[in-house]
């Protein structure tokens, strides 16, 4: 219970921190959403806290899978969001880690319901949360194949030009050589 609430408060406290130091900038959705997931996450560990407390029982004991599971989500979460942050707004990768940070940040939320909520309900909410994802975002998932698919052409086009230069290359030495033997 103690590791549960230690990596909740790290995270809200990583987010927390990343968001006072952009102060500077106008809040939009994404601020509005990583905002949102932090709170969720901080107030369901609280809850898990409460609960199992009460119970006299560790979560770890009851629910070590889905604690550790948790953990590599919100470890996930949190170096997504920190390198959306960190790095150049108009590079190519942060749609790529803004997808990262939305289904990690569900993900981590959706586990932590997991501890409290029977199976057939976390069935149900697994199964919306999914069909919203995958409503919400195909816009999203069409830029993320069209940047494979920039990427794939640009590494076409070096090979090609690599390949080109190699046969130019050797055709210009064959050429060299016939030119030396016929002088």
């Amino acid at each position: 219970m103690i590791l549960l609430v230690a990596c909740s408060y790290l995270h809200v406290e990583l987010c927390s921190f990343i968001i006072v130091v952009d102060l500077g900038e106008k809040s939009n959705k994404a601020e509005a959403f990583h905002a949102l997931i932090a709170f969720i996450v901080s107030f369901l560990a609280a809850l898990i806290g409460l609960h199992f407390q009460v119970l006299s029982v560790s979560p770890l004991e009851t629910h070590f899978a889905t604690v550790l599971l948790f953990i590599m989500a919100a470890i996930v979460y949190s170096i997504a969001y920190m390198e959306i942050k960190l790095q150049p707004q108009g590079a190519e990768y942060l749609l790529l880690f803004r997808f990262i940070c939305l289904v990690s940040g569900i993900i981590s939320v959706e586990l932590l319901i997991s501890i409290i909520i029977s199976p057939f309900w976390l069935f149900m909410f697994l199964y919306y949360t999914a069909n919203l994802i995958f409503n919400a975002v195909p816009s999203l998932l069409k830029k993320i194949y069209q940047l494979v698919c920039q990427i794939y052409d640009w590494l076409l086009q070096i090979f090609q030009s690599g390949a080109f230069h190699a046969f130019s290359s050797r055709e210009r030495e064959e050429n060299d050589n016939q030119a030396v033997e016929t002088v």
